[in-house]
């Protein structure tokens, strides 16, 4: 007789092995580019939402992730927003107020109504976003941002099947 020994799996681990798929993923949500994740400021915050990218897509969530430089004035103009239904904002470590929400505002002016996750990964941080419904902070590790994005789809197809006639719900 052999004795297996249980072993805890890390959090890392266990996203690896998560099959956990929502049951009624929209198909808006599956489209490839669904969810964009834009790098904060640099080149840890594109590692970042690299990563996020590829946890949302192995959850069956369409998501892309940008290039670093996503946010600078050259680029920012030429981005296409059409296809994104969330835009999730990746910064690793602990950015200013003024950082996050000036680029909250260029991005909800330019987005016209699309969800935006802000993700503080890796540190806990006393961040002030704008006091807007469409707007979510989710401060923590990746699961958590991709748990909100997945449950933020769900509760949008629900709002919509509700309300037909609504264009944009709000989902909180």
């Amino acid at each position: 007789v052999v004795e297996v020994e249980e072993v805890e799996t890390s959090p890392l681990a266990r996203l690896d092995t998560d099959t956990e798929l929502p049951a009624s993923l929209p198909e808006r949500w599956q489209q490839p580019g669904a969810v964009l994740c834009i790098p904060g400021s640099g080149k840890l915050d594109e590692a970042a939402a690299v990563i996020l990218a590829q946890i949302m897509t192995r959850r069956g969530i369409g998501a892309a992730a940008e290039t670093a430089d996503a946010l600078s004035m050259s680029r920012f103009f030429s981005l296409d927003l059409s296809s994104a239904a969330a835009f999730c904002i990746c910064y690793v470590g602990k950015p200013s107020d003024a950082m996050i929400q000036y680029t909250v505002r260029r991005l909800s002016k330019k987005s016209k109504g699309g969800r935006i996750v802000i993700a503080l990964l890796g540190s806990e941080s006393d961040a002030v976003t704008p006091g807007t419904r469409d707007i979510t902070t989710v401060v923590g590790d990746f699961s958590a941002v991709a748990d909100l994005i997945a449950e933020t789809a769900v509760k949008t197809a629900r709002a919509v099947e509700t309300h037909p006639e609504a264009g944009k719900v709000a989902v909180d």
